[in-house]
């Protein structure tokens, strides 16, 4: 064998070994988009109250990862995001029984990977905004 490629081989056993520790690491740094799903029952049943309307919150895609360090970040701006639509999307049950829905609004949360992306999304049944 010549030098070369023994250095090669080096090379290639460094590059899947650093590949390993990074896969390693980046596992650790991982939660499940639960840590901050599981905020929401609580939110969505106290505006309900506060509000009168009867909301149901449908949550999926919890055991979707995450990294640590987006977990707090997300928060805040998803609890706006429901809100929102509690406050604006979903009608009043006898509105929303005049029109031929459930008294029932559904908000849902889910999220995804997609690709290398994870997708959250915040759906309602609600007649929505009036622009």
């Amino acid at each position: 064998d010549s030098i070369v490629e023994k250095m090669q081989s080096a090379l290639v056993e460094l590059e899947r070994n650093t590949r390993e520790i990074q896969e390693a690491v980046m596992s650790v740094r991982m939660l499940p988009i639960s840590f901050v799903f599981n905020r929401f029952p609580r939110l969505v049943r106290d505006l309900s109250v506060k509000l009168e309307k009867k909301i149901e919150l449908v949550i999926e895609g919890g055991s979707t990862e995450i990294d640590k360090n987006l977990v707090e970040k997300i928060s805040d701006p998803l609890t706006h995001l429901i809100r929102n639509s509690i406050d604006h999307g979903i009608e009043m049950p006898d509105v929303r029984r005049a029109n031929g829905k459930d008294e029932t609004g559904i908000v849902k949360l889910s999220a995804a990977q997609k690709g290398g992306e994870i997708v959250i999304s915040i759906t309602d049944d609600g007649a929505g905004l009036n622009p």
